[in-house]
């Protein structure tokens, strides 16, 4: 955690509040999050020993579509610009058929109904990270590592943009880049699309 507050982040989770907590605090800053437990379909199983290597700090288990939603704010959703995001993470299964894919973090809107901007981070139908910027319409990249994920591993995982280049690193290692001209970062709304049917 002192090495993580000494970078200077503009927001820091630990995710390691006690059983029962409701709220998710931000370490650094003032971008407090809340435990979403989807209408009682999800669980939260907090306590859990974390991937960081020396972090005597703990984690928490996620299932059944619950979430831990942070608020939007401008200081951790940069409408232009470069940004960075990181986290560790533990996928406790691999995914069952080609409609299940599972959304580890994301920064994302869906400004009236016009599809989603900014991006999102999830396990492949067929496990793999990807990471996938958005251009608003349901378009955008796909961003892919091409190692297969394992189970019940933890993986380090930093999403770094630079205003050009997405680049998707695991475990400290860049495994995959590209570009998207059109990519609209989070709480832009996009212009109504033109041409036939728009």
């Amino acid at each position: 955690a002192k090495v993580v507050v000494a970078d200077g982040p503009t927001g820091f989770w630990q995710l390691n509040e006690p059983t029962g907590s409701t709220t998710a605090v931000d370490t650094v800053g003032s971008f407090d999050g809340t435990y979403d437990d989807n209408a009682g379909a999800g669980t939260f199983t907090f306590g859990v020993p974390s991937g960081i290597p020396h972090d005597t700090n703990s984690a928490v288990s996620v299932t059944g579509g619950a979430i831990v939603s942070i608020p939007y704010a401008i200081e951790i959703n940069p409408p232009l610009g470069a940004f960075t995001w990181e986290g560790w993470f533990n996928p406790a299964s691999l995914a069952a058929n080609a409609n299940d894919y599972r959304t580890v973090f994301c920064s994302m809107s869906n400004p009236y109904g016009a599809g989603n901007t900014g991006w999102l981070v999830y396990q492949t139908f067929d496990n793999h990270w990807a990471w996938w910027p958005r251009d608003g319409f349901y378009q955008g990249v796909s961003l892919t590592d091409p190692d297969l994920i394992v189970a019940n591993q933890w993986y380090y995982l930093t999403l770094v943009y630079d205003g050009t280049l997405f680049t998707l690193y695991v475990d400290g290692v860049a495994k995959t880049s590209g570009t998207d001209p059109t990519f609209v970062q989070n709480g832009n709304v996009p212009l109504t699309p033109s041409g036939p049917g728009s």
